[in-house]
């Protein structure tokens, strides 16, 4: 579960020049109330350790962590070290990325989604792919992937250049499809997962009440709130929205994720959240919201990280969940361990 948790305080200092949005800032203070963190764990913050934290989680499928860091640098150094996602050096998993502009042409940004003959394990995969846990596609994106199959003889689909290429080209087409629909609708256009036994995951309603979770948000910045639960709609001024595509390596498997990044400022502080709201397998979504703000001539910041996984539902939850937030934390202290030695 190393992939799962990208660095987003990094990414959330990344916001040059836009406009501040009204409202008061939270303070360290409220935050550290708020996160429920100890005597002990708030000095240990203060004095420069990484502190991380289980959160509470809003369903059976969700591991929830909390990290927070003070970096020994001011704002404005961070933002300039962390410009150009260079955070995405420090995710060892990562095999591909590609910037897709807000107002892009969905097939012209996805065009370098590609698996190569080298991954044609996951191109026979594709071709066989049924309903349940191998793949996280609806029961339409199945039925493509099935009539392709049919249509070449060959079962040597990943030698057979031909082939490779179609299953590619229909990869992109579903890529597409999923990305074009969450810019248009947010995450009501976020389609199921069909899974065995005639159900169905449901990131739409996991990525919507991940965002629902944030009461200190609701409460001293509804403005900014309100903006990231209902993207597209009601975005304040000043505001900036990054889509990448990521082919990282999960659980040894490569897979594709289209991930949503909204910036917005308000008086000296960002806020930042990221939404994983298509992942290729293995987790259903993901969520991670940050707040940033100026310690005098450092910085510190609050990372919630919420990850929606079938994995660890069912019999067994509690332990699964043990197993799964110790991956989790250990993968942000990583990143944040070699971020911080990276800007020393």
């Amino acid at each position: 579960m190393r992939q799962l948790a990208l660095s987003i305080f990094a990414i959330c200092l990344a916001l040059a020049g836009a406009s501040a949005v009204a409202g008061p800032p939270l303070t360290i203070e409220e935050v550290i109330e708020a996160a429920g963190f100890d005597d002990r764990q708030r000095a240990g913050l203060l004095a420069g350790e990484i502190v991380t934290k289980d959160f509470d989680e809003a369903s059976d499928k969700e591991m929830s962590i909390l990290v927070a860091l003070k970096v020994p640098f001011s704002l404005p150094v961070v933002l300039e070290a962390m410009r150009g996602f260079r955070v995405l050096d420090f995710d060892e998993d990562l095999i591909a990325v590609g910037e897709i502009g807000v107002d892009q042409d969905a097939s012209e940004a996805l065009a370098g989604v590609e698996l190569s003959a080298e991954e044609g394990g996951e191109i026979l995969r594709l071709l066989s792919v049924e309903a349940g846990s191998d793949f996280n596609l609806s029961e339409g994106e199945i039925a493509r992937f099935a009539a392709l199959a049919r249509s070449f003889s060959s079962r040597d689909c990943e030698t057979e250049a031909a082939c490779r290429s179609a299953v590619n080209e229909t990869l992109r087409s579903v890529l597409a499809e999923r990305l074009t629909a969450y810019r248009e609708r947010g995450v009501e256009g976020v389609a199921g997962y069909a899974r065995t036994r005639g159900k169905q995951a449901k990131p739409s309603e996991e990525l919507r009440l991940a965002a629902d979770q944030m009461p200190l948000l609701r409460k001293h910045l509804p403005e900014i709130y309100r903006a990231w639960l209902e993207y597209p709609r009601a975005q304040p001024e000043g505001s900036q929205h990054q889509f990448l595509w990521l082919k990282r390596k999960v659980e040894d498997r490569p897979t594709f994720v289209l991930t949503h990044r909204a910036i917005y400022e308000a008086e000296g502080a960002i806020f930042s959240a990221e939404r994983h709201f298509y992942v290729g397998q293995f987790y259903n979504s993901l969520q991670m919201a940050s707040y940033a703000t100026s310690l005098g001539s450092e910085s510190i910041g609050f990372l919630l990280n919420r990850t929606s996984t079938d994995l660890v539902a069912g019999f067994g939850t509690s332990a699964k969940k043990k197993i799964g937030r110790s991956k989790v934390r250990k993968a942000l202290v990583g990143t944040y361990e070699r971020l911080l030695a990276d800007l020393d």
